[in-house]
């Protein structure tokens, strides 16, 4: 995706500024790894933290109006939720898709509060199918899968009414849908259409919590994950793809930007990963 849309590689932020990127962040302030690792809690930020920085820096580089903002977060979320149950704060689980959603959408908000126009919002895959699900299930012997599915659902169901909401309530504010949910599903039903092979195990050999592993498969590109919650590259191309149609099938400004230093900024998190990455487009249109 970086090469397809001519973005230059993204930098550190104590560098350049340009790499807001933390593994483990919830969509809220949370990081996964806040209770574990106290002395760095604060430079661990979750996705709202994360914007905060962004805004910080807005004063100094004004935000691009003609940038694409994507936004992927909300899996650590729930994982989260089984992992380590103190992350609810109190919040019951079935109100969790609601809080979750509420805060990819406030965080779109206030990008656009700062002057971003277009955005490409992801979906979740359905968690229950990742081996950190099965994971759980031997551990709690409960149906933990089930319930990530389930939580899955009413995330995405409900990250489309937001959007949608949203989107009429800021007319000048375009929103871009990124179905990872369906990508993954059709990929889990049909794996050799996708030139994968093994899409239930992780690469890394015999994983475990903690990053434990014996070893790398020797075909990484033929596996969905590359840990227990992790894609593979090889995913993430599949991803990217998606991603390239989705942009190509929207009207500009968000599939060809305007000329100039365009900007684009992503904020990941599906399965077990938190970023929030500034890149700068090059100065050329996309077509």
């Amino acid at each position: 995706m970086v090469t397809n849309l001519l973005l230059n590689p993204a930098t550190p932020l104590p560098t350049q500024g340009t790499n807001f990127a933390f593994a483990g962040a919830l969509s809220s302030s949370i990081h996964v790894l806040d209770d574990d690792i106290l002395p760095l809690a604060p430079l661990l930020p979750g996705f709202q933290e994360q914007i905060v920085t962004f805004r910080t820096l807005s004063t100094v580089v004004p935000v691009n109006p003609n940038a694409l903002y994507v936004i992927w977060v909300g899996g650590n979320d729930y994982n989260e939720a089984f992992f380590n149950p103190a992350s609810l704060g109190g919040l019951p689980l079935a109100q969790l898709p609601n809080a979750v959603t509420d805060n990819i959408v406030n965080g779109i908000a206030q990008l656009s509060s700062l002057g971003a126009e277009s955005f490409l919002v992801a979906n979740l895959p359905s968690l229950g199918e990742a081996p950190f699900a099965d994971f759980l299930d031997a551990v709690t012997q409960r149906d933990i899968s089930t319930v990530l599915n389930q939580l899955t659902q009413a995330h995405n169901a409900l990250l489309t009414a937001k959007l949608s909401s949203f989107g009429q309530s800021q007319p000048s504010t375009k929103i871009i849908s990124l179905d990872v949910n369906t990508l993954f599903a059709d990929v889990l039903a049909n794996p050799g259409a996708f030139g994968l092979t093994n899409v239930t195990e992780p690469c890394l050999t015999n994983f475990k919590p903690g990053f434990q592993f014996d070893g790398i498969c020797s075909n990484p590109d033929e596996f969905l994950f590359w840990d227990d919650v992790h894609p593979t590259s090889a995913a993430y191309r599949l991803v990217s793809d998606v991603a390239l149609a989705a942009l190509n099938n929207s009207a500009p400004p968000a599939s060809v930007p305007e000329p100039g230093g365009l900007t684009a900024v992503f904020v990941m998190g599906v399965m077990g990963a938190g970023a929030l990455v500034k890149r700068r487009l090059r100065e050329k249109a996309v077509s």
